[in-house]
């Protein structure tokens, strides 16, 4: 059988394809439209020559091409850009060469593809992530009022900022200068509109989100973590898909970005920062989740209820869990690491544990 591999850089506008003529000889390289009516009709002209497996980054043109080249009968890999080797003294780019590179790399079996989600699992998760815009931009405008109150002065003596008795206060602030009252109401009227925003997008995740079954019941189970709520079980689920696709923790914990950076030779081991490599939404949960073992986790009346609706197994994960990050926080506290340090040693544990309850059979009582 005749493989003809496709190397695809692709782009907004066009797409620039590299591909070696009956697999072997030179390549050659195509520049097409980023349209379906333009690349389908080339696409079956190679098909006419043996099997296309076809490759391409994974960035914001997202997965419609994936679905069109596995539609017309063509294979298909979406690549990870961060696993894609490198070579250090390359410092030309361009998206032919970029194209062969793939194409290259795709022949020596060197890429690798990630996770496809499908329509319906993509839908969810772009919904979860609109909420997470939603929420930076309401931080943003949270941040400039209160700015702007502190820059003439107007300094809130209360204990937490962003509660009735703050959001009180901050409607009997006026000013004597009309534009610096004017500046005041739109920055209140931004924040306003944001958290109204945000209640919107809640209450419709909480309404589609029981839709999409197998996401909705792996988001259960997550919530049966202390530290991940409604939300960001939902969030963490829409993303992670089927914890089952990884074969170990350590592999979940990589694709979270939350492994050590090594630079090791002989006997000279050096260890770094974390990679950050892989899902930044993800590593951002579980950070924020891992902050609620600083202190001991109380079953909250929620989580009792929540676990007799989840299989047993999954329960005693979550009870380990509650019990092992805590006392692992306070642990590292005590050795004199730095918190935002510990959090992420915690964070990558937290994985670990997640990943086990993904493993916990759907027939498991």
């Amino acid at each position: 059988m005749n493989y003809i591999k496709v190397g695809i850089d692709a782009g907004k506008e066009k797409v620039v394809c590299a591909y070696r003529a009956n697999s072997i000889g030179e390549v050659r390289v195509v520049t097409l439209a980023n349209r379906k009516e333009a690349l389908k009709p080339w696409i079956e002209k190679l098909q006419a020559q043996g099997i296309v497996q076809a490759c391409y980054e994974a960035s914001s043109v997202g997965y419609e091409m994936y679905r069109w080249l596995t539609g017309w009968g063509a294979e298909c890999e979406v690549i990870a850009p961060s696993l894609i080797p490198k070579k250090p003294g390359n410092h030309v780019k361009t998206d032919t060469r970029d194209a062969k590179e793939l194409l290259v790399l795709h022949e020596a079996g060197l890429l690798t593809p990630i996770h496809i989600p499908t329509e319906s699992e993509e839908a969810l998760r772009d919904l979860a992530r609109s909420r997470g815009d939603i929420q930076k931009t309401l931080t943003m405008h949270k941040h400039r009022l209160n700015q702007f109150m502190q820059r003439h002065g107007r300094i809130y003596e209360g204990k937490s900022h962003w509660t009735l008795a703050h959001f009180k206060w901050l409607s009997q602030q006026h000013f004597t200068e009309a534009a610096s009252q004017k500046t005041a109401e739109f920055y209140r009227r931004w924040v306003d509109q944001g958290r109204a925003e945000m209640e919107r997008v809640e209450a419709m995740i909480q309404e589609l989100a029981p839709q999409h079954t197998q996401t909705y019941a792996l988001a259960q189970r997550l919530m049966s973590f202390h530290g991940v709520n409604v939300m960001s079980g939902i969030s963490l689920a829409s993303e992670l898909l089927d914890l089952r696709r990884f074969s170990k923790a350590t592999e979940l914990m990589a694709f979270t970005g939350l492994t050590g950076r090594e630079y090791s030779s002989a006997s000279v081991v050096r260890r770094g920062s974390i990679t950050k490599t892989g899902n930044a939404r993800i590593r951002h949960v579980l950070i924020q989740a891992a902050w609620k073992y600083a202190r001991k986790p109380a079953e909250s009346k929620r989580l009792r209820e929540h676990w007799k609706t989840q299989p047993a197994a999954v329960t005693r994960i979550a009870q380990k869990a509650k019990d092992r990050l805590h006392k692992r926080f306070c642990h590292l506290v005590m050795k004199g690491k730095v918190k935002q340090k510990t959090v992420t040693a915690v964070a990558r544990e937290f994985a670990g544990f997640l990943w086990a309850a993904g493993q916990v059979s759907e027939t498991a009582v």
